[in-house]
């Protein structure tokens, strides 16, 4: 029914202006590319001006550090966000496969029995256990990677406590 009514406009049509709209179409659409580009160019360049910022969920540097309490928790309180990871491999502990299962599973100390299937991991867990590991396992890997990006923030710390020793008293 539609087909029949769409043939039925588009015949009307040539008749009244004697050529067919699917041939003004390409001319229609170079025009009005044109049309759109010099309309919205001007519109972006407008809200352009827009686009300065005042974050108001962040501190600048100087007064991040300007007094004492402030110096604690953004260099030494900020550290403790990252005893917990946030994926595989990561965290001292609370995470699987973090430090802690690392140091546990590695030792006589614990051990996950495997059932079938359960708790296989594909092998993870009896690795561990009978020492058959490289250093690529994904485990390591990350384990590694976590630990040596806490060292870089507690560097990164330090040298920000060291920078404002002025505001530190002596107790």
């Amino acid at each position: 029914m539609l087909n029949h009514l769409t043939q039925f406009t588009a015949m009307k049509y040539i008749r009244f202006f004697g050529r067919n709209p699917l041939t003004l179409l390409p001319s229609l659409w170079r025009e009005t590319q044109v049309g759109v580009w010099l309309l919205t160019m001007p519109i972006f360049l407008l809200f352009a001006a827009c686009l300065d910022e005042d974050p108001r969920d962040q501190l600048p540097e100087e007064k991040a550090y300007d007094n004492a309490t402030n110096l604690y928790l953004n260099t030494v309180a900020t550290l403790y966000n990252y005893i917990g990871g946030q994926s595989d491999g990561e965290g001292l502990q609370g995470t699987i496969r973090g430090i802690y299962d690392l140091n546990t599973f590695t030792t006589d100390e614990a051990i996950l029995p495997t059932r079938g299937g359960d708790w296989y991991d594909g092998g993870l867990w009896q690795s561990l256990y009978t020492h058959h590991w490289t250093e690529s396992d994904e485990p390591f890997q990350n384990a590694w990677n976590y630990l040596y990006k806490v060292i870089v923030m507690c560097n990164r710390s330090l040298s920000h406590i060291e920078h404002h020793r002025s505001l530190l008293t002596e107790t």
